[in-house]
């Protein structure tokens, strides 16, 4: 029977949950909701729950952004950018050389993964995900495979810019902890109830309608699974597991 897979909702940080539930209602849209069956009532109470959530995440992070935040903000997108430009210089490399070999590597693990928009994501996801990417390199490039790209010291100065940024957003928060709390608790658990009445929707008709509606049901649960995978790997990179 197809599942959609669950998490750990309350360890996600606001701006962690507010992407991962935006992710799945953009996956919505791009199947569209007469392909999958879905009354649009129910897509709607989803939206609005999620809506009222991103404003609140969105006035709370207005709050704490500083000017030396947005300088080291600037500079880990910069960064970021400059190694996402060698990557993608990597899969133009001349056939046979030491550089064209990586481009298998780079395409599926690293450049499928991580676009350019990495940088416009929510400050705090945006330090998962950069965390993410810089494990990921590690992981499947190794050290020589780095060397032989040349971004041994811009994915250095990434990895600290990454957590400098991280630090000062996590003592700001500290120091705001309490703003629109109880709000954002009661919004969170709305969105996540009307998640489940959608989910609920979407694994039936994965399950028991034969038809192409279940055909994509089920193409969508398997990417709302894969949403569901990225998050929990971008959780366990920031609690250090």
């Amino acid at each position: 029977m197809l599942k959609v897979n669950t998490l750990s909702f309350g360890q996600l940080k606001n701006a962690e949950h507010v992407s991962l539930f935006t992710n799945v209602k953009v996956a919505i849209d791009k199947v569209t909701l007469t392909a999958i069956g879905l009354p649009e009532a129910l897509y709607k109470s989803y939206k609005q729950a999620l809506d009222l959530e991103q404003d609140i995440v969105n006035r709370a992070q207005s709050s704490i952004y500083t000017q030396e935040m947005k300088d080291m903000d600037d500079e880990r997108d910069r960064l970021f950018r400059l190694i996402h430009l060698r990557l993608q210089e990597c899969l133009l490399a001349a056939p046979g050389s030491e550089t064209s070999q990586l481009a298998p590597t780079v395409s599926r693990y690293l450049l499928a993964k991580y676009g350019n928009d990495v940088c416009t994501l929510p400050y705090q996801e945006e330090s998962a995900v950069i965390a993410g990417f810089i494990l990921d390199a590690h992981n499947f490039l190794g050290d020589e495979g780095i060397e032989i790209l040349g971004i041994e010291r811009e994915l250095a100065a990434l990895e600290t810019a990454n957590r400098k940024f991280a630090d000062m957003y996590n003592e700001r928060v500290t120091e705001k902890s309490g703003t629109d709390a109880e709000l954002t608790k009661k919004l969170r658990g709305e969105t996540e109830e009307q998640y489940r009445l959608l989910c609920s929707h979407i694994e039936y008709k994965a399950n028991l309608d034969t038809t192409e509606v279940g055909q994509t049901c089920a193409s969508l649960l398997a990417i709302i699974n894969q949403l569901i995978a990225d998050a929990r790997l971008r959780l366990a990179v920031r609690l250090g597991k």
